[in-house]
């Protein structure tokens, strides 16, 4: 029963029935073969072909791998421009406006009114921090062409290198309805609407003068900016 025994660089050899060994190069043939395959070898004059004794269907052939290999080479090229967008640093807004000063990040304005703390968020039904809610009230004006979409996940907290994440549950039950959680909220072309983000933080920094509110905006999120709540 003719095997091979060996596919190490250009060639594979087979180990023979009658205990001797053939060489054959890989590119003379369509099928890839593994050591321990089974071959049967069948001598057309000058020409040697080898042949799987059992054909795996699963198996690609030297041809499809070549087409494989081609095709995720093209994906990768594809790749590259959306990569570059993805990983760039993306537009920072330089000036960092206080309260009641609008952030424009690609024509959508940002302005906080108001910044306050509190115990808990609710009536009736209440939401309590770890520590201490900041609440952030603004407004949001879409003043581009098309529609926008605003997520709590686009605003974070800051104080120095410390960074903190919004409440998702704690605006649901905010009491004051016209401002409303921002859960994928749409804005379209033109309209206003308020906003209320809130952060549990430490007790003891909730009446922290250093707090500032990052935004991310703009396709993909790439532009950002800082509003300085120091004057709250």
């Amino acid at each position: 029963m003719a095997k091979i025994i060996s596919t190490k660089g250009k060639q594979f050899r087979i180990a023979m029935d009658d205990g001797t060994f053939l060489d054959q190069p890989k590119k003379k043939h369509k099928t890839i073969f593994k050591v321990g395959d089974q071959v049967d070898v069948i001598q057309d004059g000058s020409v040697t072909h080898v042949m799987l004794k059992h054909p795996d269907k699963n198996r690609f052939t030297r041809f499809q791998k070549k087409l494989l290999n081609l095709l995720l080479i093209a994906l990768a090229i594809l790749m590259i421009p959306v990569m570059i967008i993805a990983f760039s640093p993306g537009d920072e807004i330089d000036t960092e406006p206080k309260i009641g000063e609008p952030l424009i990040l690609d024509n959508v304005s940002f302005k906080v009114l108001e910044v306050m703390t509190s115990p808990k968020i609710g009536s009736g039904i209440t939401v309590s921090p770890t520590g201490k809610f900041v609440v952030i009230l603004l407004e949001i004006s879409n003043n581009s062409d098309a529609a926008v979409f605003i997520d709590n996940g686009d605003f974070s907290l800051r104080q120095g290198e410390k960074s903190y994440n919004p409440s998702m549950n704690a605006p649901l039950v905010y009491p004051d309805k016209q401002y409303r959680a921002l859960n994928e909220t749409g804005i379209n072309p033109g309209l206003s609407i308020k906003a209320v983000l809130i952060y549990d933080v430490p007790v003891d920094m909730a009446d922290s003068k250093e707090f500032k509110l990052r935004i991310y905006g703009g396709p993909l999120g790439l532009s950002s900016g800082l509003i300085d709540l120091s004057n709250r």
